[in-house]
């Protein structure tokens, strides 16, 4: 059970709201770069500040590096996107600086999507080489949905066939 969840990352806040709410005895930090960001955090329902969660507009390398507070678990989003703002080199230095976040039994969790990488072999040499020292260490790989998963799981969410198609038609242009 964490007592620290820290997040790289803040996005929409579905993972932030996940946690806030399923996970009442953790104290959450979100460390978020991009001030307009952190503004829309009630428009999408994101909690205020309180005793439990801690919204931080700042670099996480740099909150990293600046913290004291041992996390359990540092939940990193958008890894992708930091290598297409940077040189690919320096997204490793920094995923790099966010690992010594998490020591002991802390988790970590990246996402990133996959096209950001050369191949599979340089998204497990960069990540893995250094993951691989955490205790508990696992690389995990999700595939793309395919459409007929996608049109399946829209028929069983809206109850109709129909409504189901076109659903998938818009997220289809998007």
């Amino acid at each position: 059970q964490p007592r620290h969840i820290a997040m790289i990352g803040m996005g929409g806040g579905s993972l932030l709201k996940f946690c806030h709410r399923h996970l009442p005895w953790a104290r959450l930090t979100v460390v978020e770069n991009n001030p307009a960001v952190v503004a829309l955090r009630h428009t999408f329902a994101i909690p205020d500040d309180d005793a439990r969660l801690s919204v931080l507009t700042n670099c996480g390398a740099a909150w990293v590096q600046q913290t004291a507070d041992p996390v359990d678990v540092l939940l990193v989003d958008g890894f992708d996107e930091l290598a297409l703002r940077v040189s690919y080199e320096r997204a490793v230095e920094h995923f790099s600086t966010l690992t010594q976040a998490a020591q002991g039994e802390a988790k970590i969790v990246i996402t990133s999507r996959t096209q950001h990488f050369y191949s599979d072999q340089q998204m497990k040499s960069a990540l893995g080489e250094q993951a691989s020292s955490q205790r508990g260490y696992r690389l995990v790989r999700l595939q793309r949905f395919t459409h007929e998963q996608i049109q399946s799981f829209l028929e069983k969410r809206l109850g109709d066939k129909e409504k189901a198609a076109r659903r998938l038609e818009l997220l289809s242009e998007v």
